[in-house]
């Protein structure tokens, strides 16, 4: 029984090292990182681990605009959570899948992501995860805005800025305010706009 506990312990070092390479923007390096840590956790089998790494290797390469690659770790990341049978788990990845199908302008395929994820997405059992719950609706709404459903969108971004609020998540009240601005310039609401852009 050590043995996989050593493993999860030897890649999450490795995963230590790549997020900080990456908070440096050393975007290579931090790959090479996560690569490594991949390595040992796809030998020992460990996909609930194997989930997380997927998803930050996917959005790394979407930093350094690599979409094919960014789409393939997305989709390793949406076939290991369905493997842990985890809702959280699956919630996150089709999100970053979502978000890479955003990137490459597919947005039907973003959508039916984002369905997927809706189904397993319950607040309740995220309320303790602020960044799953703030991601879910961010990218909702960008997917909604991509296809020109604007109210959509608008209810989307002021749930993201709700839920930045409750959890005082500062980056999120910042990003939700930006969103909703912008849509509210496209739906002509040029009052809400000032208010959320101010």
């Amino acid at each position: 029984s050590g043995q996989p506990r050593a493993k999860k312990n030897e890649a999450g070092s490795y995963s230590d090292i790549a997020n900080r390479l990456k908070n440096q923007n050393d975007y290579k390096q931090a790959l090479q990182y996560y690569l490594k840590g991949i390595d040992i956790l796809e030998k020992a089998g460990l996909d609930a681990e194997l989930v997380t790494v997927y998803c930050n290797v996917s959005t790394l390469f979407g930093d350094i605009l690599e979409p094919a690659k960014q789409n393939e770790y997305a989709k390793k990341a949406v076939a290991a959570a369905i493997n842990t049978g985890q809702d959280q788990k699956q919630v996150m990845a089709y999100i970053i899948l979502a978000n890479s199908y955003t990137m490459q302008d597919d947005n039907l395929s973003a959508k039916k992501s984002m369905d997927s994820a809706g189904k397993h997405f319950n607040e309740l059992i995220l309320i303790n995860n602020v960044e799953i719950l703030f991601s879910y609706y961010l990218v909702l709404g960008q997917v909604f805005k991509n296809l020109d459903q604007l109210d959509s969108a608008f209810n989307s971004f002021q749930k993201c800025f709700e839920i930045s609020k409750k959890y005082n998540y500062s980056y999120g009240k910042a990003e939700s305010q930006l969103q909703i601005g912008a849509v509210a310039i496209m739906l002509k609401k040029y009052k809400e706009a000032e208010t959320y852009l101010l």
